[in-house]
Parts: C-alpha cells; sequence; structure tokens
C-alpha cells in the first residue's frame, strides 16, 4: 500500500478556514473578492460563494486561499487571523 499523504475528507475542510475567517482577512489586506481570487489563483466566484455560504471549497482551494494569505502577512487557521511581522 502507498504511503503518499492525502488531503482530508471533505468533511474536514471547514476547519481550515471559516467564510467569516476569508472576509475579515480579505478585509484586513483591503483586498476585493476579485483581488483574493487572482492572489490564490482561485475565480473571484469561488471567493464569493464561499464567503456567503453558498459552498465550501474543496482542500486544495481553502489552502491556496489561506497559502495568499501567509504571502501577505496573516496567519488564517482554526480559530485564528492574526498579523506576522516579517
Amino acid at each position: 500500500m502507498s504511503k503518499v499523504a492525502q488531503a482530508p475528507r471533505s468533511d474536514a475542510r471547514s476547519y481550515l478556514l471559516t467564510p467569516r475567517q476569508c472576509a475579515a482577512a480579505r478585509a484586513w489586506l483591503g483586498w476585493s473578492q476579485a483581488s483574493l481570487g487572482r492572489a490564490a489563483g482561485v475565480a473571484r466566484k469561488t471567493v464569493s460563494d464561499f464567503e456567503k455560504g453558498r459552498r465550501e471549497p474543496n482542500w486544495r482551494t481553502a489552502k491556496e486561499i489561506m497559502l495568499a494569505f501567509e504571502r501577505h502577512g496573516l496567519e488564517v487557521g482554526p480559530g485564528l487571523l492574526r498579523h506576522v511581522e516579517r
């Protein structure tokens, strides 16, 4: 059996990033949904639908959004949103 790491199942996705955290982090950076989409490499509609609770992003998309925030000095995670000095 292969020992390749797998992404968490879909029921574990929501702990990565909540819609409220996403919107708050965007506001902190002064980003529009389109700006976040560009920074994360996802569609603006994906960001909009997630923040409105219409759909939950897949694990990879949630991770790309979190990484976009981290590249701009915000640490986002379960119950966490803070500015990180570099």
